[in-house]
């Protein structure tokens, strides 16, 4: 325990042979005051940490530093709830969360134990790993790392079929007759279950800068989207990407999480896993060597009626085609009004948590 400073000024009235209505002589304060101090009945204020400096000739700071130690040692001990807190909150975006409907909010006591169940009900009681699409993957965002706790989390409760790779094949196959209309993405969720594979869209958080990931629980592959650009050829290049990784079983040994945006900021070079799922993709939107051609003969001069007919011959929508105009010449204003959103046709036919609703569970 610290000593109060009215120890350290007993020492030194006993010291210089002083009574205590000497002491109060030389401060110019009532010996009923000094009385109270020696008694450890009245602190060290910043004023007679001043007058006790002058005489005594100490540091004022001393006497302070005195006054600190003692009433900090009188304090209760900090719960260890508090470093706890702390804890998840560097590892977890709480008040998003919470806003969310993801955790329940109100009693800190209770913040913990809540935190510790989402994790639990996400991911059991192994940790997940992280196969990131990003500079550095070991240092995902606690943004990311709850968006994706969180799809794990709702897939669970998902029952679908054992995956099967060749039914996933045929059901892309499928999907190409779905490019044409944003409305025929409503269809995806079904031909997703039907191959075996968990399909749940997730609103990202703020500050999250995710368009999909693919993990895999029990060997039953997830595909988690994000919808942050809701945009019908993000829709499909992501959701087209996310299959590859399926099909080459890719996230069984940590989650992978494409985070393209950051990556094109960054300056970073995609690895070789995730370029050939972007030729997949890209291929998947637009017939590689169609675009090519197109390309090759209308450059620099792209009309929306071109774009329009080609569409019509590449049996896509010309959203999809735009789209990787944009990316080509990174004029990514250039017909922005092709790029028809999917968010309204695809959340009615799938499992999705966010825009308002929560996932229940």
């Amino acid at each position: 325990m610290a000593r109060h400073p009215g120890v350290f000024v007993s020492e030194e009235l006993a010291e210089r042979g002083w009574a205590q209505r000497d002491l109060a002589m030389v401060l110019g304060v009532p010996e009923q005051t000094v009385h109270k101090l020696l008694k450890q009945q009245l602190g060290v204020t910043a004023e007679m940490s001043l007058v006790l400096g002058k005489a005594f000739g100490i540091s004022p700071g001393l006497m302070l530093g005195l006054q600190r130690r003692y009433d900090i040692s009188r304090l209760p001990e900090a719960s260890d709830a508090i470093s706890d807190r702390a804890e998840i909150i560097d590892l977890f975006p709480v008040r998003e969360m919470i806003k969310r409907g993801w955790i329940e909010g109100g009693d800190k006591d209770r913040l913990v134990d809540e935190v510790v169940r989402f994790k639990n009900e996400s991911i059991g009681s192994e940790e997940f790993s992280f196969a990131a699409r990003r500079a550095h993957a070991d240092e995902i965002p606690k943004e990311q790392r709850a968006w994706l706790y969180r799809v794990s989390q709702i897939a669970r409760t998902m029952v679908v079929p054992d995956y099967s790779p060749h039914a996933l094949r045929k059901a892309v196959e499928e999907m190409k007759s779905l490019r044409s209309q944003p409305e025929h993405v409503s269809h995806v969720p079904r031909l997703l279950q039907d191959a075996g594979v968990r399909f749940v869209i997730v609103e990202a958080l703020r500050g999250g800068k995710i368009e999909g990931a693919c993990l895999w629980i029990d060997n039953s592959p997830v595909i988690g989207m994000s919808l942050r650009y809701d945009r019908i050829d993000n829709f499909w290049f992501t959701l087209r990407h996310e299959i590859e990784h399926v099909l080459n079983g890719d996230g069984m040994d940590g989650a992978k999480v494409d985070t393209a945006d950051e990556l094109r900021m960054l300056g970073v070079d995609d690895p070789e896993d995730e370029r050939l799922a972007n030729e997949v993709s890209a291929d998947f939107c637009v017939d590689s060597n169609l675009m090519e051609q197109f390309f090759r003969k209308k450059d620099p001069f792209f009309s929306r009626r071109d774009i329009e007919s080609f569409a019509d011959v590449a049996k896509t929508h010309p959203g999809l085609i735009v789209g990787q105009l944009q990316k080509r010449t990174e004029r990514w204003n250039f017909l922005r009004a092709l790029l028809d959103p999917v968010r309204q046709f695809i959340l009615p036919a799938a499992t999705y948590d966010g825009w308002g609703c929560v996932a229940l569970l």
